[in-house]
Protein backbone atom coordinates (compact mmCIF):
# COMPACT_ATOMS: atom_id res chain seq x y z
CA UNK A 1 0.00 0.00 0.00
CA UNK A 2 1.32 3.42 -0.98
CA UNK A 3 0.11 6.13 1.39
CA UNK A 4 0.39 9.88 0.86
CA UNK A 5 3.73 10.14 2.57
CA UNK A 6 7.36 10.41 1.55
CA UNK A 7 9.57 7.45 0.76
CA UNK A 8 11.09 5.89 3.87
CA UNK A 9 14.74 5.92 2.78
CA UNK A 10 15.81 3.78 5.75
CA UNK A 11 13.65 0.88 4.62
CA UNK A 12 15.80 -1.96 3.32
CA UNK A 13 15.41 -2.80 -0.39
CA UNK A 14 15.61 -6.50 -1.22
CA UNK A 15 16.51 -7.79 -4.67
CA UNK A 16 16.15 -11.53 -4.07
CA UNK A 17 13.84 -11.95 -7.09
CA UNK A 18 15.18 -9.16 -9.27
CA UNK A 19 14.84 -9.52 -13.03
CA UNK A 20 17.42 -8.55 -15.59
CA UNK A 21 16.96 -5.06 -16.98
CA UNK A 22 15.44 -6.34 -20.25
CA UNK A 23 13.48 -9.25 -18.76
CA UNK A 24 9.78 -9.14 -18.07
CA UNK A 25 7.77 -10.66 -15.23
CA UNK A 26 5.81 -13.77 -16.13
CA UNK A 27 2.08 -14.04 -15.43
CA UNK A 28 -0.50 -16.82 -15.26
CA UNK A 29 -1.27 -16.07 -18.92
CA UNK A 30 2.35 -16.20 -20.10
CA UNK A 31 1.80 -19.44 -22.00
CA UNK A 32 -1.10 -18.22 -24.13
CA UNK A 33 1.00 -16.74 -26.95
CA UNK A 34 4.09 -18.84 -26.41
CA UNK A 35 5.37 -20.00 -29.79
CA UNK A 36 3.56 -17.22 -31.68
CA UNK A 37 5.49 -14.54 -33.59
CA UNK A 38 3.85 -11.12 -33.93
CA UNK A 39 4.96 -8.34 -36.27
CA UNK A 40 3.94 -5.14 -34.47
CA UNK A 41 3.71 -2.41 -37.09
CA UNK A 42 3.63 1.14 -35.73
CA UNK A 43 2.58 3.98 -38.02
CA UNK A 44 2.50 7.77 -37.65
CA UNK A 45 -0.41 8.58 -35.36
CA UNK A 46 0.09 10.43 -32.09
CA UNK A 47 -1.28 7.33 -30.33
CA UNK A 48 1.97 5.56 -31.26
CA UNK A 49 3.27 6.86 -27.93
CA UNK A 50 1.24 4.10 -26.23
CA UNK A 51 2.91 1.23 -28.06
CA UNK A 52 5.81 0.55 -25.65
CA UNK A 53 3.26 -0.59 -23.05
CA UNK A 54 1.57 -2.76 -25.68
CA UNK A 55 4.92 -4.43 -26.47
CA UNK A 56 5.36 -5.35 -22.82
CA UNK A 57 1.76 -6.57 -22.52
CA UNK A 58 2.19 -8.89 -25.52
CA UNK A 59 5.49 -10.18 -24.14
CA UNK A 60 3.77 -10.99 -20.83
CA UNK A 61 1.48 -13.27 -22.82
CA UNK A 62 4.52 -15.12 -24.15
CA UNK A 63 4.67 -13.68 -27.69
CA UNK A 64 7.84 -13.15 -29.70
CA UNK A 65 7.69 -9.69 -31.26
CA UNK A 66 9.36 -8.00 -34.21
CA UNK A 67 8.72 -4.25 -34.35
CA UNK A 68 8.36 -2.35 -37.64
CA UNK A 69 8.33 1.44 -37.36
CA UNK A 70 7.32 3.95 -40.03
CA UNK A 71 9.29 7.13 -40.60
CA UNK A 72 6.38 9.27 -39.35
CA UNK A 73 5.95 7.14 -36.22
CA UNK A 74 9.51 8.02 -35.15
CA UNK A 75 8.15 11.49 -34.32
CA UNK A 76 5.90 10.06 -31.59
CA UNK A 77 7.79 7.10 -30.09
CA UNK A 78 11.51 6.58 -29.57
CA UNK A 79 13.30 3.62 -31.12
CA UNK A 80 15.34 3.16 -27.94
CA UNK A 81 12.17 2.87 -25.84
CA UNK A 82 10.74 0.22 -28.18
CA UNK A 83 14.03 -1.72 -28.19
CA UNK A 84 14.15 -1.70 -24.39
CA UNK A 85 10.54 -2.88 -24.09
CA UNK A 86 11.22 -5.68 -26.57
CA UNK A 87 14.23 -7.11 -24.80
CA UNK A 88 16.84 -5.20 -26.78
CA UNK A 89 15.81 -6.46 -30.23
CA UNK A 90 16.43 -4.20 -33.19
CA UNK A 91 13.52 -2.14 -34.52
CA UNK A 92 13.02 -2.33 -38.29
CA UNK A 93 12.51 1.13 -39.78
CA UNK A 94 14.17 0.59 -43.18
CA UNK A 95 14.46 -2.42 -45.44
CA UNK A 96 17.89 -3.82 -46.22
CA UNK A 97 19.25 -6.58 -48.50
CA UNK A 98 18.10 -9.00 -45.76
CA UNK A 99 14.51 -8.43 -47.04
CA UNK A 100 12.98 -7.91 -43.60
CA UNK A 101 9.52 -7.50 -45.13
CA UNK A 102 9.43 -11.17 -46.10
CA UNK A 103 9.24 -13.65 -43.23
CA UNK A 104 8.10 -17.24 -42.97
CA UNK A 105 7.75 -16.96 -39.19
CA UNK A 106 5.10 -14.26 -38.66
CA UNK A 107 1.78 -15.54 -37.30
CA UNK A 108 0.14 -12.13 -36.85
CA UNK A 109 0.68 -8.73 -38.47
CA UNK A 110 -0.65 -6.23 -35.92
CA UNK A 111 -0.85 -2.63 -37.18
CA UNK A 112 -1.19 -0.36 -34.14
CA UNK A 113 -2.02 2.42 -34.76
CA UNK A 114 -3.18 2.16 -38.37
CA UNK A 115 -3.26 5.60 -40.02
CA UNK A 116 -5.41 6.88 -42.87
CA UNK A 117 -2.45 6.77 -45.26
CA UNK A 118 -1.45 3.23 -44.26
CA UNK A 119 -4.98 1.81 -44.57
CA UNK A 120 -5.66 3.34 -47.99
CA UNK A 121 -2.19 2.48 -49.27
CA UNK A 122 -2.57 -1.14 -48.14
CA UNK A 123 -6.04 -1.44 -49.70
CA UNK A 124 -4.79 -0.12 -53.02
CA UNK A 125 -1.77 -2.41 -53.27
CA UNK A 126 0.92 0.14 -52.49
CA UNK A 127 4.23 -1.28 -51.21
CA UNK A 128 6.54 1.74 -51.30
CA UNK A 129 7.31 1.89 -47.56
CA UNK A 130 8.67 -0.59 -45.02
CA UNK A 131 5.25 -1.03 -43.44
CA UNK A 132 3.32 -1.41 -46.71
CA UNK A 133 5.85 -3.79 -48.24
CA UNK A 134 5.66 -5.97 -45.15
CA UNK A 135 1.85 -5.88 -45.22
CA UNK A 136 1.88 -6.86 -48.91
CA UNK A 137 3.84 -9.99 -47.97
CA UNK A 138 1.54 -10.49 -44.98
CA UNK A 139 -1.53 -10.45 -47.22
CA UNK A 140 0.03 -13.21 -49.28
CA UNK A 141 0.53 -15.29 -46.13
CA UNK A 142 -3.04 -14.50 -45.04
CA UNK A 143 -4.37 -15.81 -48.37
CA UNK A 144 -2.36 -19.01 -47.85
CA UNK A 145 -3.84 -19.47 -44.38
CA UNK A 146 -0.47 -18.98 -42.68
CA UNK A 147 -0.96 -15.63 -40.91
CA UNK A 148 -3.55 -13.17 -39.64
CA UNK A 149 -3.65 -9.39 -40.06
CA UNK A 150 -5.24 -6.91 -37.63
CA UNK A 151 -5.61 -3.17 -38.18
CA UNK A 152 -6.33 -0.81 -35.28
CA UNK A 153 -7.35 2.51 -36.92
CA UNK A 154 -6.65 5.74 -35.01
CA UNK A 155 -7.20 9.24 -36.40
CA UNK A 156 -9.39 12.33 -36.31
CA UNK A 157 -13.08 11.55 -36.80
CA UNK A 158 -13.36 13.82 -39.86
CA UNK A 159 -10.97 11.48 -41.68
CA UNK A 160 -13.46 8.62 -41.35
CA UNK A 161 -14.77 9.34 -44.83
CA UNK A 162 -16.09 7.33 -47.76
CA UNK A 163 -12.59 6.56 -49.05
CA UNK A 164 -11.43 5.20 -45.68
CA UNK A 165 -14.58 3.13 -45.14
CA UNK A 166 -14.31 1.74 -48.68
CA UNK A 167 -10.70 0.71 -48.04
CA UNK A 168 -11.57 -0.91 -44.71
CA UNK A 169 -14.45 -2.81 -46.30
CA UNK A 170 -12.19 -4.00 -49.12
CA UNK A 171 -9.56 -5.21 -46.66
CA UNK A 172 -12.19 -6.86 -44.48
CA UNK A 173 -13.45 -8.79 -47.53
CA UNK A 174 -9.88 -10.02 -48.02
CA UNK A 175 -9.83 -11.44 -44.49
CA UNK A 176 -8.09 -8.56 -42.70
CA UNK A 177 -9.54 -8.03 -39.22
CA UNK A 178 -10.47 -4.47 -38.22
CA UNK A 179 -10.43 -3.56 -34.54
CA UNK A 180 -13.10 -0.98 -33.76
CA UNK A 181 -11.64 2.23 -32.29
CA UNK A 182 -12.87 3.95 -29.15
CA UNK A 183 -15.33 6.57 -30.36
CA UNK A 184 -15.40 9.79 -28.38
CA UNK A 185 -17.62 12.84 -28.39
CA UNK A 186 -14.53 14.94 -29.19
CA UNK A 187 -14.61 13.56 -32.76
CA UNK A 188 -11.66 11.20 -32.30
CA UNK A 189 -11.16 7.59 -33.39
CA UNK A 190 -8.98 6.69 -30.43
CA UNK A 191 -6.83 3.60 -30.08
CA UNK A 192 -8.48 0.90 -27.92
CA UNK A 193 -6.97 0.13 -24.53
CA UNK A 194 -4.13 -2.38 -24.58
CA UNK A 195 -6.16 -5.15 -22.90
CA UNK A 196 -8.68 -5.07 -25.77
CA UNK A 197 -5.90 -5.06 -28.37
CA UNK A 198 -4.28 -8.04 -26.65
CA UNK A 199 -7.61 -9.85 -26.39
CA UNK A 200 -8.26 -9.26 -30.09
CA UNK A 201 -4.79 -10.63 -30.93
CA UNK A 202 -5.37 -13.64 -28.69
CA UNK A 203 -8.67 -14.38 -30.41
CA UNK A 204 -7.14 -14.02 -33.88
CA UNK A 205 -4.46 -16.57 -33.06
CA UNK A 206 -6.10 -19.00 -30.63
CA UNK A 207 -9.45 -19.32 -32.42
CA UNK A 208 -7.85 -20.54 -35.67
CA UNK A 209 -7.87 -24.17 -34.50
CA UNK A 210 -10.51 -23.88 -31.78
CA UNK A 211 -13.35 -26.38 -31.53
CA UNK A 212 -15.35 -23.76 -29.61
CA UNK A 213 -15.35 -21.21 -32.44
CA UNK A 214 -18.78 -19.49 -32.68
CA UNK A 215 -20.34 -21.83 -30.11
CA UNK A 216 -22.89 -20.08 -27.93
CA UNK A 217 -21.74 -20.32 -24.32
CA UNK A 218 -23.49 -19.07 -21.19
CA UNK A 219 -21.29 -18.35 -18.15
CA UNK A 220 -22.76 -17.36 -14.79
CA UNK A 221 -20.62 -15.81 -12.07
CA UNK A 222 -20.62 -13.96 -8.78
CA UNK A 223 -22.91 -13.96 -5.78
CA UNK A 224 -26.62 -14.09 -6.61
CA UNK A 225 -28.42 -12.62 -3.58
CA UNK A 226 -32.01 -12.60 -2.32
CA UNK A 227 -33.63 -9.56 -0.74
CA UNK A 228 -35.26 -9.54 2.69
CA UNK A 229 -36.70 -6.05 2.45
CA UNK A 230 -36.14 -2.91 0.39
CA UNK A 231 -32.42 -2.66 1.27
CA UNK A 232 -31.26 -5.78 3.14
CA UNK A 233 -30.26 -8.99 1.46
CA UNK A 234 -28.64 -12.40 1.93
CA UNK A 235 -25.52 -12.91 -0.13
CA UNK A 236 -22.15 -14.71 -0.07
CA UNK A 237 -18.49 -13.71 -0.55
CA UNK A 238 -18.08 -15.00 -4.12
CA UNK A 239 -16.65 -12.23 -6.31
CA UNK A 240 -17.28 -13.64 -9.79
CA UNK A 241 -13.58 -13.39 -10.72
CA UNK A 242 -13.35 -17.06 -11.70
CA UNK A 243 -16.36 -16.80 -14.01
CA UNK A 244 -14.89 -13.66 -15.59
CA UNK A 245 -11.63 -15.52 -16.28
CA UNK A 246 -13.60 -18.40 -17.84
CA UNK A 247 -15.53 -15.97 -20.06
CA UNK A 248 -12.29 -14.24 -21.12
CA UNK A 249 -10.56 -17.45 -22.16
CA UNK A 250 -13.64 -18.68 -24.01
CA UNK A 251 -13.64 -15.39 -25.91
CA UNK A 252 -9.99 -15.90 -26.87
CA UNK A 253 -10.98 -19.25 -28.40
CA UNK A 254 -13.69 -17.59 -30.47
CA UNK A 255 -16.78 -18.67 -28.53
CA UNK A 256 -19.88 -16.46 -28.49
CA UNK A 257 -19.91 -15.82 -24.74
CA UNK A 258 -22.75 -14.39 -22.65
CA UNK A 259 -21.74 -13.62 -19.04
CA UNK A 260 -24.47 -13.34 -16.39
CA UNK A 261 -22.91 -11.58 -13.42
CA UNK A 262 -24.16 -10.86 -9.92
CA UNK A 263 -23.27 -7.67 -8.01
CA UNK A 264 -19.46 -7.37 -7.85
CA UNK A 265 -16.57 -4.94 -7.71
CA UNK A 266 -14.41 -7.21 -9.87
CA UNK A 267 -12.99 -5.74 -13.08
CA UNK A 268 -14.87 -6.84 -16.19
CA UNK A 269 -13.15 -6.29 -19.59
CA UNK A 270 -15.16 -4.12 -21.96
CA UNK A 271 -15.00 -6.77 -24.71
CA UNK A 272 -17.18 -9.21 -22.75
CA UNK A 273 -20.94 -9.33 -23.29
CA UNK A 274 -22.31 -8.96 -19.75
CA UNK A 275 -25.79 -9.17 -18.24
CA UNK A 276 -25.76 -7.66 -14.74
CA UNK A 277 -28.37 -9.09 -12.37
CA UNK A 278 -29.21 -7.76 -8.93
CA UNK A 279 -30.98 -10.76 -7.38
CA UNK A 280 -32.16 -14.34 -7.80
CA UNK A 281 -35.36 -13.47 -9.66
CA UNK A 282 -33.48 -11.49 -12.33
CA UNK A 283 -30.88 -14.26 -12.55
CA UNK A 284 -33.46 -16.98 -13.04
CA UNK A 285 -35.22 -15.03 -15.77
CA UNK A 286 -32.13 -14.17 -17.85
CA UNK A 287 -30.59 -17.65 -17.51
CA UNK A 288 -33.75 -19.26 -18.86
CA UNK A 289 -33.96 -16.68 -21.64
CA UNK A 290 -30.34 -17.16 -22.76
CA UNK A 291 -30.48 -20.95 -22.46
CA UNK A 292 -32.90 -21.16 -25.38
CA UNK A 293 -29.94 -20.67 -27.75
CA UNK A 294 -27.08 -21.94 -25.57
CA UNK A 295 -24.93 -24.92 -26.55
CA UNK A 296 -22.71 -24.89 -23.43
CA UNK A 297 -23.68 -23.64 -19.97
CA UNK A 298 -21.05 -22.98 -17.28
CA UNK A 299 -22.70 -22.28 -13.95
CA UNK A 300 -20.10 -20.88 -11.53
CA UNK A 301 -22.40 -18.35 -9.82
CA UNK A 302 -22.97 -18.68 -6.09
CA UNK A 303 -26.76 -18.72 -6.08
CA UNK A 304 -28.59 -18.10 -2.79
CA UNK A 305 -29.89 -21.40 -1.38
CA UNK A 306 -32.53 -19.90 0.91
CA UNK A 307 -34.94 -16.97 0.64
CA UNK A 308 -37.92 -15.53 2.51
CA UNK A 309 -41.33 -16.57 1.23
CA UNK A 310 -42.18 -12.91 0.66
CA UNK A 311 -39.93 -9.85 0.38
CA UNK A 312 -41.01 -6.75 2.27
CA UNK A 313 -41.17 -3.90 -0.25
CA UNK A 314 -39.89 -1.19 2.12
CA UNK A 315 -37.03 -0.97 4.61
CA UNK A 316 -37.93 -2.61 7.89
CA UNK A 317 -37.45 -0.08 10.69
CA UNK A 318 -34.26 -0.50 12.71
CA UNK A 319 -36.17 0.68 15.79
CA UNK A 320 -37.87 -2.68 16.26
CA UNK A 321 -36.09 -5.05 18.63
CA UNK A 322 -36.91 -8.33 16.93
CA UNK A 323 -37.40 -9.51 13.34
CA UNK A 324 -38.07 -13.17 12.72
CA UNK A 325 -37.63 -14.42 9.16
CA UNK A 326 -38.51 -17.88 7.92
CA UNK A 327 -36.25 -18.97 5.06
CA UNK A 328 -37.19 -21.55 2.43
CA UNK A 329 -35.09 -23.41 -0.13
CA UNK A 330 -34.81 -21.60 -3.46
CA UNK A 331 -35.43 -23.33 -6.80
CA UNK A 332 -32.44 -25.29 -8.15
CA UNK A 333 -31.99 -23.40 -11.39
CA UNK A 334 -29.44 -25.80 -12.86
CA UNK A 335 -32.03 -28.57 -12.43
CA UNK A 336 -34.61 -26.42 -14.21
CA UNK A 337 -32.18 -25.85 -17.10
CA UNK A 338 -31.29 -29.55 -17.28
CA UNK A 339 -34.99 -30.43 -17.56
CA UNK A 340 -35.90 -27.64 -20.01
CA UNK A 341 -32.80 -27.93 -22.24
CA UNK A 342 -31.57 -31.53 -22.09
CA UNK A 343 -29.17 -31.06 -25.03
CA UNK A 344 -27.22 -28.25 -23.36
CA UNK A 345 -23.71 -29.32 -22.33
CA UNK A 346 -23.64 -28.28 -18.67
CA UNK A 347 -20.69 -27.52 -16.41
CA UNK A 348 -21.67 -27.04 -12.77
CA UNK A 349 -19.77 -26.17 -9.59
CA UNK A 350 -19.94 -27.61 -6.09
CA UNK A 351 -18.47 -25.72 -3.14
CA UNK A 352 -18.12 -27.42 0.25
CA UNK A 353 -16.39 -26.81 3.58
CA UNK A 354 -14.86 -29.05 6.24
CA UNK A 355 -15.12 -32.25 4.23
CA UNK A 356 -12.61 -34.97 3.34
CA UNK A 357 -11.34 -34.89 -0.22
CA UNK A 358 -12.63 -38.34 -1.13
CA UNK A 359 -16.07 -37.44 0.25
CA UNK A 360 -16.00 -34.34 -1.98
CA UNK A 361 -15.19 -36.52 -5.00
CA UNK A 362 -18.02 -38.90 -4.13
CA UNK A 363 -20.47 -35.98 -4.12
CA UNK A 364 -19.02 -35.00 -7.47
CA UNK A 365 -19.43 -38.47 -8.97
CA UNK A 366 -23.11 -38.47 -8.02
CA UNK A 367 -23.65 -35.05 -9.59
CA UNK A 368 -21.97 -36.23 -12.80
CA UNK A 369 -24.95 -38.54 -13.30
CA UNK A 370 -26.89 -35.39 -14.26
CA UNK A 371 -24.25 -33.04 -15.65
CA UNK A 372 -21.40 -33.47 -18.13
CA UNK A 373 -18.61 -31.67 -16.26
CA UNK A 374 -18.07 -30.48 -12.72
CA UNK A 375 -15.68 -28.30 -10.71
CA UNK A 376 -15.52 -29.13 -7.00
CA UNK A 377 -13.63 -27.32 -4.27
CA UNK A 378 -13.35 -26.86 -0.52
CA UNK A 379 -13.37 -23.33 0.83
CA UNK A 380 -10.47 -23.93 3.20
CA UNK A 381 -8.16 -25.58 0.64
CA UNK A 382 -5.60 -23.16 -0.78
CA UNK A 383 -2.01 -23.23 -2.00
CA UNK A 384 0.15 -20.12 -1.73
CA UNK A 385 -2.96 -18.10 -1.05
CA UNK A 386 -4.71 -19.30 -4.21
CA UNK A 387 -7.91 -21.25 -4.69
CA UNK A 388 -7.64 -25.01 -5.25
CA UNK A 389 -10.29 -26.84 -7.27
CA UNK A 390 -10.74 -30.18 -9.04
CA UNK A 391 -12.15 -30.85 -12.49
CA UNK A 392 -14.32 -33.94 -12.96
CA UNK A 393 -15.80 -35.23 -16.23
CA UNK A 394 -18.59 -37.71 -16.82
CA UNK A 395 -16.77 -39.88 -19.38
CA UNK A 396 -13.47 -39.94 -17.51
CA UNK A 397 -12.14 -43.38 -16.66
CA UNK A 398 -13.15 -44.28 -13.12
CA UNK A 399 -9.53 -44.89 -12.07
CA UNK A 400 -8.42 -41.46 -13.27
CA UNK A 401 -8.21 -38.91 -10.49
CA UNK A 402 -9.96 -35.54 -10.80
CA UNK A 403 -7.62 -32.86 -12.20
CA UNK A 404 -6.19 -30.58 -9.52
CA UNK A 405 -6.05 -26.88 -10.45
CA UNK A 406 -4.58 -23.95 -8.49
CA UNK A 407 -5.43 -20.28 -9.15
CA UNK A 408 -8.38 -18.68 -10.90
CA UNK A 409 -6.95 -18.38 -14.41
CA UNK A 410 -5.37 -21.87 -14.37
CA UNK A 411 -8.76 -23.24 -13.30
CA UNK A 412 -10.46 -21.36 -16.13
CA UNK A 413 -7.85 -22.49 -18.64
CA UNK A 414 -8.03 -26.16 -17.62
CA UNK A 415 -11.83 -26.14 -17.77
CA UNK A 416 -12.03 -24.47 -21.19
CA UNK A 417 -9.25 -26.68 -22.59
CA UNK A 418 -11.21 -29.73 -21.43
CA UNK A 419 -14.28 -28.39 -23.24
CA UNK A 420 -12.22 -27.76 -26.37
CA UNK A 421 -10.88 -31.31 -26.24
CA UNK A 422 -14.36 -32.76 -25.70
CA UNK A 423 -15.79 -31.02 -28.75
CA UNK A 424 -12.81 -32.09 -30.83
CA UNK A 425 -13.65 -35.71 -30.00
CA UNK A 426 -17.32 -35.03 -30.74
CA UNK A 427 -16.39 -33.52 -34.13
CA UNK A 428 -14.18 -36.46 -35.12
CA UNK A 429 -16.80 -39.02 -34.06
CA UNK A 430 -19.15 -37.98 -36.87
Amino acid sequence: MYLLKQWDLKKKITNDHALGDLEIAASEMSNLLQGFHIALMITGSISAYKTPNLVRALRRLGATITIYLSEQACRFVAIDALMWCNGGKEVISHLSPRAEHVSTQIDLYLVVPATYETINGFANGSAHTTILATLAAGLGRLEQGKSEIILAPAMNGDMCNTILLSSLEKLSDLGVQILEPRWHTDNKLNLPEEDRICAFALKALLSRKSNLLSKKVLVTAGAIPVYLDGVRLITNPFSGKLGIEIAKYLSFLGADVHLVLGPTHAFVPEYLKVYHVKDLNAYQQIVHQLSENTEIGIYSAGVADFAPQQVINAKVSSDQQHWQIDLYATPKIIEEIRHAYPNQYMVTFKYMQKIELEALFEIGRKRLLSYEMLVVNRGEEQENGQQVAYLMQRNQETQQKPMKMVGKFPIAQALVNALNQHFEKEKTSF
